[in-house]
């Protein structure tokens, strides 16, 4: 091989055996030509193949798609007997969409070379006779674009899964019910069921962090064996479950989970627990709802019940006492703003290296006669009412106030409001100036309910708020 062409940075697929370009053309001595070039340069990365006409293109490609072998490139003579070179790409497109493809020709009309660009995705036309060294420069950029392309498809696939997949237990998370929801099809009947884990709070306390991930792992076995649907794990404490069955068979489905969990006590680490939960069961018969946020509700309302392991249906909430829930929790959230009762608490992150508390999460409570609560009970409300925005720069000050004093780095949660607005970005800077507070030591994390787009404002906050200094990270669990 010429010295010079390297590719070994590029993340060429050969496990399979190595991976093929095509060389297409008619007339015996232009492809011998052809294929002797290509080998000459590419043939420590690539098996050069060669045909006489389309049809036996298309069996090549059609083995190694079977095979599962990588193809790359292909490069097609436009004037062949039976089908064309424009009509032979675009029927490649159709099953390699991804395929880089060169038409080769000296005889192709206008018409055949925008047909091929406009419907089969054409990377270049060269004509023949063709330069050598503008072909081997033409080979290689387009074999360089299908790897940076295939390397880009694998980092967005990383990222998506990073967005919509809870990194423990690898269940989809609050982003990934957000998007099943929004592609089921309006005339499709389905059950939503949010399942709230009681025992979250209590074993946190006694047992800590490590112990309540063991019993949260129990439970998703139990959950999981009994029940043959998606399971999603949306926040610490809240699990959610899309079912197209009837809602009289998932309610029987649930409510014989809910007399094992009554009737058999969890083991973890030889201490017994006996699982407490509530559960909503929601469906979407009135198109256009918010089918989450009507689960939500009910399972909150349900939640401050005293009896747990009942299953609570959108008929336990009607719209009456759905308003009358939503006009109470409105009026305490506005008392509590205008009190300042709606605080930062600080919960410390040990460091596995040191066993020392290295960093803070600020979590917003809401705290009325001595009780505590979490941004369940006001988050939602908070934007409805549109004082979202000022809730959480009320939050940022007095964790500013507080941090500018010490060393320690901090994280401070991100909702949708935040990253739609425009100067949320210069706020932060200007803040940070204010406290001397140094923009490293801040870590935003984005709520798993956050929809990212790729040309909306809240990436733009997202990389402002990056260029500032501070650090970004996915919220696993939510608030």
């Amino acid at each position: 091989m010429k010295k010079g062409i390297d590719l070994s940075n590029l993340p060429i697929e050969s496990s399979k055996g190595k991976p093929v370009i095509i060389c297409v053309d008619d007339e015996e001595m232009i492809l011998s030509s052809l294929r002797f070039q290509v080998k000459k340069f590419f043939q420590d990365y690539f098996h050069i193949e060669i045909a006489h006409n389309a049809e036996i293109a298309l069996e090549i490609i059609e083995e190694c798609n079977q095979n599962g072998i990588e193809l790359p490139l292909i490069i097609s003579d436009q004037i062949m007997p039976g089908m064309k070179g424009d009509e032979l790409l675009i029927a490649i497109h159709e099953t390699n969409p991804k395929m880089i493809k060169i038409m080769l020709t000296g005889q192709a009309n206008a018409d055949a070379v925008g047909n091929a660009l406009n419907n089969a995705n054409l990377y270049r036309f060269i004509a023949k006779p063709w330069d050598p060294d503008d072909l081997n420069l033409t080979l290689m950029e387009a074999i360089r674009a299908f790897y940076m392309g295939k390397t880009l498809e694998e980092k967005n696939l990383e990222l998506e899964k990073a967005l919509t997949y809870n990194k423990r237990t690898n269940l989809l998370n609050m982003q990934g019910l957000k998007r099943d929801l929004e592609n089921i099809k309006s005339t499709t009947r389905i059950n939503l069921i949010l399942i709230k884990l009681e025992n979250h709070i209590p074993c946190m306390r006694s047992f800590g962090l490590d112990l309540y991930y063991k019993l949260v792992d129990r439970f998703l076995d139990t959950l999981k064996f009994h029940i043959d649907e998606n399971i999603y794990h949306l926040f610490e404490d809240e699990f959610a479950i899309i079912s197209e069955q009837s809602e009289d068979f998932i309610y029987s489905k649930i409510n014989a989970l809910l007399l094992l969990f009554k009737s058999d006590l969890l083991n973890v680490d030889d201490i017994l627990f006996q699982i407490k939960l509530t559960v909503s069961i929601v469906n979407n018969n009135k198109p256009g709802e918010d089918l989450y946020h009507k689960a939500k509700v009910v399972l909150i309302a349900s939640s401050e019940k005293a009896v747990k392991n009942l299953i609570y249906t959108q008929s336990e909430l009607n719209e009456t006492d759905l308003h009358s829930y939503n006009y109470t929790w409105g009026k305490k959230l506005n008392k509590s703003l205008k009190e300042g009762r709606i605080v930062p608490y600080y919960q410390g992150i040990i460091s596995n290296k040191t066993g020392e508390i290295n960093k803070f999460e600020c979590l917003a409570r809401m705290v009325e006669n001595d009780v505590i609560y979490p941004p369940l009970h006001f988050l939602e409300l908070a934007k409805s009412t549109g004082i979202i925005k000022t809730l959480t720069r009320m939050i940022i000050e007095k964790v500013l106030r507080v941090f500018e004093h010490n060393d320690y780095s901090f994280s401070i949660n991100l909702t949708e409001a935040e990253l739609e607005d425009r100067n949320f970005s210069k706020y932060i800077e200007s803040s940070l100036n204010y406290y001397k507070i140094s923009p490293g030591r801040l870590i935003f994390e984005v709520l798993e309910n956050v929809t990212l787009r790729q040309d909306g404002q809240n990436l733009k906050t997202l990389f402002e708020l990056r260029e500032l200094g501070c650090k970004i990270s996915i919220d696993d669990f939510g608030v």
